[in-house]
């Protein structure tokens, strides 16, 4: 059983402007919590017993989140103004101890998506939906037997597509080494780099597998827009999937 989760959290939120609040993105609130409040506890009530989160930008936000509950772990990643998410992985990669959850820190799902990811066969497995239209989605190209084989948000780069990103995946401890090592390769020429570009990457070392679930409701929150979705669409859409997915 997976008890660690990684939040990758040290981006600037910069397109959500005064919605934000001077504050992280991950702190802007959807039916009245946050939604990094609610995604930790989506996830201790998985299950997780410890959560790392990679912080840069009003760290101490997070930090307070840390005082509270002795299972967070914050730790910065001192470049986050002018590296991607893929550094904050790196700068907070000798502390993960095992098998993890790694997560984006500004997403509204349902937990039904974390009881899947555990349940799935292999040691790395990227949770992906069918279609959302949202606008700004990672779109992925699956392979024989569900193996990643690339990811895009340019639909002409990929030659199908087969599902998009959620922005949560399961990663083995021993494919840690290899995602750090694409990483060291790739970032000389990509300061920017993303850890979906070196998952993609270490796919032709490591099995990466897709699950797709059919109907899964779940968003990222990057702009005022997608705030609005969230709240009007996709909240009412989490809390009646999480109702149906009860014992």
């Amino acid at each position: 059983m997976i008890e660690e989760a990684v939040i990758l959290a040290a981006g600037l939120g910069s397109r959500l402007g005064e919605l934000a609040d001077g504050r992280p993105k991950g702190f802007v609130e959807v039916g009245g919590m946050s939604l990094i409040e609610r995604s930790i506890d989506k996830l201790f009530a998985a299950g997780i017993k410890r959560i790392v989160i990679g912080t840069g930008y009003r760290e101490d936000c997070y930090q307070v989140l840390a005082a509270r509950d002795p299972r967070i772990t914050c730790l910065r990643n001192p470049g986050f103004a002018t590296t991607g998410s893929m550094s904050t992985l790196l700068a907070v990669a000798a502390a993960i101890q095992g098998d993890f959850l790694l997560l984006e820190s500004d997403l509204l799902y349902s937990a039904r998506g974390l009881s899947a990811l555990a349940a799935a066969p292999g040691d790395n497995v990227i949770l992906a939906s069918d279609a959302t239209d949202s606008g700004d989605e990672v779109f992925i190209e699956m392979a024989a037997e569900g193996r990643l084989h690339d990811m895009s948000k340019q639909r002409n780069a990929l030659r199908k597509l087969d599902a998009e990103l959620v922005g949560i995946t399961r990663i083995s401890h021993a494919a840690l080494p290899t995602l750090c090592a694409v990483a060291a390769r790739l970032l000389p020429n990509q300061p920017r780099l993303d850890y979906e570009t070196c998952l993609v990457a270490a796919g032709m070392e490591l099995d990466i597998r897709v699950l797709r679930l059919e109907g899964y409701p779940w968003c990222e929150v990057d702009t005022a827009e997608h705030l609005q979705r969230a709240i009007s669409r996709i909240l009412p859409r989490v809390l009646k999937d999480e109702t149906h997915a009860s014992p």
